[in-house]
């Protein structure tokens, strides 16, 4: 019998106890077992656990990109696809739109106080394109570095919780 039916836990209580467990004890074993998941300790998120998935992300989708253009040391994020290409992309003063829907609003200084700069776009998402953005107000996105190049999605991720 497996652990979690002997423990009778849910599949999500089972999942939070292999994740403390690894990030406790580092267990090759259960490490092997959650390779297929993400535990991310960013406020940048809503969740903290994903699983990788297969196949191409969509609009709302959680996506690990890579920004070499990013001038934080930090350049692989995880962020939901709020804008893809064709959809239409607004910024009215620090507030942004998708096709008319509120997508977030951009800050005018870093939490320790530095001025912080937002893009200005007003159009089209160009082919090939997408606009990725955090749940938090904090997080620093496409708000601030522009829209993102497909080929820079690293896989797609369902939050779990």
């Amino acid at each position: 019998m497996g652990l979690q039916k002997r423990l009778k836990l849910t599949g999500k209580q089972y999942l939070f106890l292999l994740a403390g467990l690894v990030t406790i004890g580092g267990s090759l074993l259960l490490s092997k077992f959650l390779s297929n998941y993400i535990i991310s300790t960013t406020p940048s998120t809503s969740y903290r656990i994903f699983r990788i998935e297969k196949g191409l992300p969509k609009k709302d989708d959680y996506v690990i990109v890579e920004v070499p253009f990013a001038i934080t040391p930090q350049k692989i994020f995880i962020k939901r696809i709020a804008c893809i290409e064709g959809d239409y992309l607004r910024i009215e003063g620090r507030a942004f739109y998708c096709n008319g829907r509120f997508i977030g609003c951009a800050k005018d200084e870093t939490i320790d106080g530095k001025p912080l700069e937002h893009i200005y776009y007003n159009g089209v998402v160009p082919e090939g394109y997408i606009f990725v953005v955090g749940d938090s107000f904090h997080s620093y996105d496409s708000k601030y570095f522009g829209l993102v190049p497909k080929s820079y999605v690293r896989t797609k991720l369902t939050p779990i919780f």
